[in-house]
């Protein structure tokens, strides 16, 4: 039995209340619940449980020394068992203080990587190959296909004409060319992106005329 509970009993035996107790011993009513309580270390100063002590021991003809010694060994186990249930606590705030920190810090850096990804395919630069013609291409045809592929629902343009994509990115258009070097510009661009732009060189070679003598 807890000596707190071994006080209150005591004071039963006697058929007393705490106030009356407290008139008897002249000690107020709180310090005694506070003596019938687990509580007694943390609310109470050491010299005055030491003089409450005396008091009960001479009414209740105990001895002081084994009550004292027995009390405070009762009430030191209390008060670790307390500081172990708070340890406990502690560590566990602690984890799960961790555990709700890293959750935090992986929502704000998958919200960082995905904004950062969707700001690059919203304004880079999409990928832009035209197969044909090569550059510096020589013909003596007036025409020549433009072909190539971007991504789908990029906007591409040809010398400043806008070109129709197939659904999966592929492109085509025939240009009519002029005598001597033709400069064809082709470019590709998302909605608010920059332009990638491939430009292609191709030589019309003049028909020479040849005159009979």
């Amino acid at each position: 039995m807890t000596l707190d509970r071994i006080l209150k009993n005591l004071r039963l035996s006697k058929n007393l209340t705490v106030k009356e107790l407290s008139d008897i011993l002249i000690i107020s009513v709180d310090d005694i619940k506070i003596l019938e309580s687990q509580n007694c270390l943390n609310l109470l100063s050491k010299k005055n449980i030491n003089v409450f002590l005396k008091k009960y021991s001479k009414f209740f003809d105990l001895d002081f020394k084994k009550i004292k010694k027995y009390f405070i060994k009762n009430n030191l186990n209390s008060l670790l068992d307390q500081r172990v249930f708070i340890r406990k606590i502690n560590q566990n705030f602690s984890f799960f203080g961790f555990v709700k920190m890293f959750t935090v810090f992986s929502v704000f850096l998958l919200l960082f990587f995905y904004m950062g990804t969707e700001i690059k395919n919203r304004y880079s630069k999409p990928d832009l190959f035209v197969f044909s013609p090569l550059d510096n291409y020589n013909t003596k045809n007036n025409e020549v296909a433009i072909k190539g592929k971007t991504i789908k629902n990029a906007n591409v343009k040809i010398n400043g004409e806008f070109v129709l994509l197939d659904q999966f990115g592929n492109f085509a258009k025939d240009i009519l060319l002029n005598d001597g070097l033709n400069v064809i510009r082709i470019s590709a661009a998302k909605d608010r992106g920059e332009e990638n732009v491939v430009v292609k060189r191709i030589i019309l070679e003049k028909n020479k005329v040849t005159i009979n003598e």
